[in-house]
């Protein structure tokens, strides 16, 4: 035999709500390696270097997005948060010797490639805060 048609609403809303549990738990697990890094106020164009732990964090605003990368210059450990950005390499740029690096992925976008890549972290906008995902990093 079916299910009554009066007790269909309650179990599909039992459902639901199980449903709903179970995603706020995914969501809060998720976040657990994301870090409140401070207000989503950056003006086009900002670098603004910040102190995560005892890591050196550059977040950049680009054309709409937050980008995060490790701020210290792998090629001579310069803080990237006091260079520029190449609007038309979507890159910063290091202010010691113009070393640049691609803001969405952190890779050396110089020539020729004299030093590595730069660690990027993923970014999330929400409630008007910056998080950035520092991983395993």
């Amino acid at each position: 035999m079916g299910l009554s048609a009066n007790l269909a609403p309650s179990l599909y809303g039992g459902t639901r709500a199980l449903v709903n549990a179970v995603l706020l738990c995914y969501a809060v697990a998720n976040m657990s390696d994301w870090v409140d890094v401070g207000p989503a106020d950056l003006t086009p164009g900002e670098l603004r270097g910040l102190e995560v732990g005892e890591r050196l964090v550059l977040l950049a605003c680009h054309k709409g997005a937050v980008h995060a990368m490790d701020d210290s210059c792998n090629h001579a450990g310069c803080l990237l948060s006091g260079g520029w950005i190449d609007n038309k390499k979507a890159a910063v740029v290091c202010p010691c010797h113009e070393y640049c690096f691609d803001l969405a992925t952190g890779r050396n976008v110089t020539r020729p490639r004299l030093c590595g890549d730069q660690q990027a972290f993923q970014t999330r906008i929400s409630d008007g805060r910056v998080f950035i995902r520092l991983g395993d990093t």
